[in-house]
């Protein structure tokens, strides 16, 4: 796609993006967002783990101004609000160094927050609050045993 935007996030951000808990981007009303962003317009999104291969796609939905919700961000920002193209990653579950249940994708250990099966019913955990991923099972195999989307 021509009219991509592609941001650069650190880990925590990105893994908040992949988790499902944060839907818009902000960036400080300078000239080169004020370039990039308000006068272009583009309609996709890119965002890049730091400076690694891992990225995010995902669709622009609005694009606006307006306050930064997180504290010490103040003044008005460019907020890019987006939903990310749905796509199955297979990683592997394993038991991380700390006794946590997490699952490797490339590089990343995302950590294990519930169950849901295959109709998308909660199994265990509070899936919906907590910051990581949802294994999904088959209904047949256990947890720990099939794959999982992210």
């Amino acid at each position: 796609m021509n009219n991509e935007l592609h941001l650069i996030l650190c880990g925590v951000w990105f893994d908040r993006v992949l988790c499902g808990d944060k839907r818009v981007e902000y960036r400080r009303i300078t000239p080169r967002w004020t370039k990039q962003i308000w006068e272009r317009r583009p309609v996709g999104l890119v965002l890049h783990r730091g400076y690694t291969r891992n990225v995010i796609r995902a669709e622009i939905t609005l694009i606006d101004t307006g306050p930064c919700p997180y504290k010490g961000w103040e003044g008005d920002y460019y907020r890019v609000h987006f939903t990310p193209r749905v796509r199955r990653m297979v990683g592997k579950a394993v038991t991380a160094a700390d006794g946590r249940e997490v699952v490797k994708v490339g590089g990343l250990e995302i950590p294990v927050i519930g169950y849901v099966n295959c109709t998308g019913h909660p199994l265990s955990g509070d899936a919906e609050n907590a910051m990581g991923i949802r294994r999904f099972t088959d209904g047949q195999s256990t947890p720990k045993d099939n794959i999982t989307e992210l």
